[in-house]
């Protein structure tokens, strides 16, 4: 299991850029806030960095308090936060929709954030943010290659195919470590 930003910094020589990648699985826009693990990355920031701001997949989790945002409101509202905070140390800040799941509706593949992707195109237009839209990316990869293709980049596995998952595993949301490099790449 690995997420896209983790191999990152291998697509860049020493010369040209050094990635930290600071997620945190499970991590909303706000836990990854009211835990604390933004002050850190603030703190460290420096003109001249560039900061890739993605969160929505745990935003989603309504039944999760300390998870749960809304597109419009909350969601938004933590993610002006990062985004001025950037600023401030006159860094910049990117907006990254987040990655499609590997949900299919025959040869298509399903919206599976809702109205999260488009509450960070219409902020990132609003706050005269770069977009990088890894949601409208990722759908036209994955249906250019296709479901079978596709699945190979998800954490799906067979029984005994990894150590890491003996009775094997079936994860639509998590990336292997070919689906992180692919994506990192989009």
């Amino acid at each position: 299991r690995m997420g896209w930003g983790q191999p990152l910094g291998a697509s860049f020589g020493p010369a040209c850029a050094t990635v930290n990648d600071k997620a945190l699985s499970g991590r909303s826009s706000k836990s990854f806030f009211d835990e604390g693990a933004w002050t850190p990355v603030k703190n460290a920031l420096k003109a001249g960095d560039y900061v890739l701001i993605q969160f929505a997949h745990n935003d989603e989790k309504s039944d999760v308090p300390t998870r749960s945002t809304q597109p419009q409101t909350t969601y938004t509202q933590f993610l002006t936060t990062y985004v001025n905070d950037t600023r401030a140390k006159q860094a910049t800040p990117l907006l990254l929709t987040p990655i499609n799941r590997n949900n299919w509706s025959g040869a298509t593949v399903s919206n599976s954030h809702g109205l999260y992707p488009d509450a960070v195109r219409e902020l990132a237009a609003s706050l005269k943010v770069e977009l990088i839209d890894l949601t409208a990316l990722t759908k036209a990869y994955f249906e250019r290659i296709g479901r079978a293709e596709t699945d190979k980049l998800f954490l799906i596995l067979a029984a005994g195919q990894s150590p890491n998952y003996p009775d094997g595993v079936t994860d639509n949301t998590h990336l292997q470590e070919r689906g992180a490099l692919v994506i990192g790449q989009l």
